[in-house]
C-alpha cells in the first residue's frame, strides 16, 4: 500500500528534475566536434606479456602476444562547439590506455580502455580555461577505430568561473569526433 503512494510521488519528482535540467537557465546544452591537430608527445609504451622491441620503427613495438600499455601521451585538438564558452584549443594533457595488442596495419594499438586529463583554452578569452578528466573505450573493428569518451570539466576564469561541463561523444582518434553535453552554471 505504501509503495503505491511512494512510486507516484517519486515519479513526479524525477519528471520535475528532468524538466528543470532540460529547461533551466542553470543548464546550457551544446553540441560540438573536434579536429585532430597533432601528437604532442607519444608517451611511454610497455608490453605486458611480452617485450618492447628497442629497434622498433615500423610494424609492432611489442613481441607477438603482448598487450600494450601507453602512459602520459599528449594530443592536440581543436574543439568547435555550439556554445562559444567551450570552443577552443583542446589538449589531452595525459592520455593513458591498456590495449589488447598492437595493430601493425593501423600503426596503432588495438582495443581497450583509456583515461586521462584534459584542458580546453577558450578561444578569444586567454584567462578562461576548462580542466578536468576523461575516460573512454577504443574499439578496433577491421580497419575502423572508434573511440567513445566521457569528459568532465571545471571552468576557471572570466565567464566560466565555477562552471561545470560534461559531454560524451564518439571519434576517430586521428580525425576527430562529435559530442553532446551541457554546461552547469554555478548557483
Amino acid at each position: 500500500m505504501k509503495l503505491r503512494k511512494v512510486l507516484p510521488v517519486l515519479a513526479v519528482i524525477l519528471l520535475a528534475a528532468g524538466y528543470v535540467t532540460g529547461h533551466s537557465s542553470l543548464f546550457t546544452n551544446f553540441t560540438g566536434n573536434d579536429t585532430f591537430v597533432g601528437i604532442l608527445d607519444p608517451g611511454k609504451l610497455s608490453c605486458p606479456g611480452g617485450q618492447l622491441d628497442p629497434t622498433w620503427s615500423t610494424g609492432s613495438p611489442c613481441t607477438p602476444g603482448s598487450r600494450v600499455h601507453i602512459r602520459d601521451s599528449r594530443f592536440a585538438y581543436y574543439l568547435h562547439s555550439s556554445v562559444d564558452r567551450i570552443t577552443g584549443a583542446m589538449e589531452l594533457t595525459s592520455a593513458n590506455g591498456n590495449y589488447d595488442g598492437w595493430r601493425p596495419d593501423l600503426q596503432s594499438p588495438g582495443s581497450g580502455q583509456m583515461w586521462g586529463t584534459i584542458r580546453v583554452n577558450v578561444e578569444g578569452f586567454p584567462n578562461e580555461v576548462w580542466e578536468g578528466t576523461w575516460n573512454g573505450t577504443r574499439t578496433v573493428t577491421g580497419n575502423a577505430v572508434v573511440i567513445t569518451t566521457h569528459v568532465v570539466l571545471f571552468g576557471a576564469g572570466g565567464r566560466i568561473q565555477g562552471m561545470k561541463a560534461e559531454f560524451r561523444g564518439t571519434a576517430d582518434p586521428l580525425v576527430g569526433g562529435t559530442y553532446e553535453g551541457w554546461i552547469l552554471a554555478p548557483p
